[in-house]
């Protein structure tokens, strides 16, 4: 019997490289199989629509409201671990993130 995606699934996430507190918290979720189908081909703008979409809301961030202005502003060192976790919450081995 087949099981569908819980898109009611939320899971907070910290950067190991964030030092201070309180710590930037967040809270992601699982994209469905179509919303997945939307960034299919790889590109770089579909990585970062696809973390967009994965970003719920983040908590305790300094000088921005917006995700997509959050994600704007992140060192390559955290947009990486938040490209992981959403790789890792929707499924997508190594191997497929590689191709």
């Amino acid at each position: 019997m087949l099981t569908g995606i819980n898109i009611n699934e939320r899971v907070e996430f910290i950067s190991k490289y964030d030092k201070n507190e309180p710590k930037t918290v967040f809270t992601m979720r699982p994209l469905t199989g179509l919303e997945m189908l939307n960034f299919s081909a790889g590109a770089k703008e579909d990585i970062v629509k696809m973390v967009e979409s994965s970003v719920v809301s983040v908590k305790n961030f300094s000088g921005f409201t917006e995700v997509r202005d959050i994600l704007n502003s992140l060192s390559m060192n955290v947009l990486g671990e938040l490209i992981e976790q959403t790789n890792k919450l929707n499924g997508i081995t190594e191997e497929d993130a590689k191709n």
